[in-house]
């Protein structure tokens, strides 16, 4: 499928008119209820990226979608700071129970915006209420306090951020896209339809919008949906490794063990350090018949994360287990490499930082 000209049932997915039914996909392998319980604590808990930019992904729900927080660059022509913002909180006052600091006097965007990308949220949530108070009228002010509340452990006061911002801009993309997070990993897929919904008929090239759409999917029992939303936003950008792990997982559950090595190999490529993705791909691994470079995979996810209970047991089980003796190993470099096959579209990115 050409990704730039996507068919009917593409199209019928995204718009949500697609009903599979879990009677569609549980009864492909009884053993992939058994993959599927194991990889649901690393699809749940893997989903922030620990990295100091804040700007991670996710398997299930995961940590927020940052605008990449140059974000001087995304401001409109004519206003003298990185934009003009909007906002609810009074200026100075803290996140609840944060102990976040008083802040006095004037905040630029650019303060705000270095607290959050060094990691001090606490204190980018009290700068972004000072800043919105000030130019309330800027949806990346109220977008930026509510991401900034998320990553603080405060995820009321993200859904205001977010809600807030789309009050100034109802097609705030990477708005829609975190409330909608923030919904899902608070289990509540009804209300995140809305705000994914939208922010996929606006935007349905975008490769983070067709991927927590895929979550969205996953979450509503819709895998095979969630499947076509994951590939595609793989097609669309390669080194989306996030959409790489959550296809793969989708594929382990669908009980397609083989398919799901390519996308997996490929996202442990682009982080060899993520236990997540090593976890899931010993999975696939374990599933296909090659119990030794399973091993493999769950040694490495261990030596990223030595608390890992999952994959110790998994280690475990499959320890002294040989494969059979006509089993290949499986080339997991080429599959990396070569996947996804086809024609891949350029990355196109909604509201996030011009030229």
């Amino acid at each position: 499928m050409d990704a730039r000209q996507p068919d009917s049932r593409m199209r019928e997915v995204r718009k949500g008119r697609m009903w599979h039914g879990t009677g569609a996909w549980t009864g492909r392998a009884g053993a992939a209820l058994t993959a599927a319980l194991l990889l649901a604590g690393a699809a749940a808990c893997g989903g922030g990226d620990a990295s100091s930019n804040g700007t991670p992904g996710a398997t299930a729900t995961g940590g927020p979608e940052s605008v990449a927080v140059q974000a001087q660059a995304a401001v409109p022509a004519g206003t003298t700071e990185s934009t003009d913002s909007a906002g609810t909180e009074a200026a100075g006052s803290p996140a609840a129970g944060t102990g976040a600091p008083t802040i006095s006097g004037p905040v630029s965007y650019a303060e705000a915006a270095s607290a959050y990308r060094d990691g001090r949220y606490e204190e980018a949530v009290a700068l972004f209420r000072a800043y919105t108070d000030r130019k309330p009228d800027n949806a990346w002010g109220h977008y930026m306090l509510g991401l900034s509340a998320w990553k603080a452990g405060d995820p009321e006061l993200a859904q205001e951020g977010f809600r807030a911002a789309l009050d100034r801009d109802p097609d705030h993309v990477k708005s829609l896209v975190n409330l909608g997070r923030v919904l899902l990993e608070q289990d509540r897929t009804g209300d995140a339809e809305t705000p994914l919904e939208h922010a996929l008929e606006i935007a349905p090239e975008d490769p983070v919008v067709l991927r927590v759409a895929g979550n969205l999917r996953t979450a509503e029992g819709r895998l095979e949906d969630a499947e076509e939303l994951y590939r595609e936003s793989a097609t669309r950008d390669p080194d989306q490794v996030w959409s790489l792990n959550d296809l793969g997982v989708a594929l382990v559950r669908l009980g397609r063990y083989e398919e799901a090595l390519a996308p997996l190999a490929r996202a442990v490529s682009l982080r060899p350090d993520d236990p997540t993705f090593q976890n899931n791909l010993g999975v696939a691994l374990e599933r296909t018949g090659h119990p030794d470079q399973a091993a493999d995979a769950y040694r490495a996810a261990l030596a990223a994360a030595p608390a890992y209970e999952k994959a110790e047991v998994s280690l475990e089980r499959v320890r002294d287990l040989k494969p059979g003796p006509e089993t290949t190993p499986v080339d997991l470099a080429t599959l990396a490499e070569t996947f996804p096959s086809g024609v891949r579209t350029p990355v196109v990115t909604v509201n996030g930082p011009k030229p």
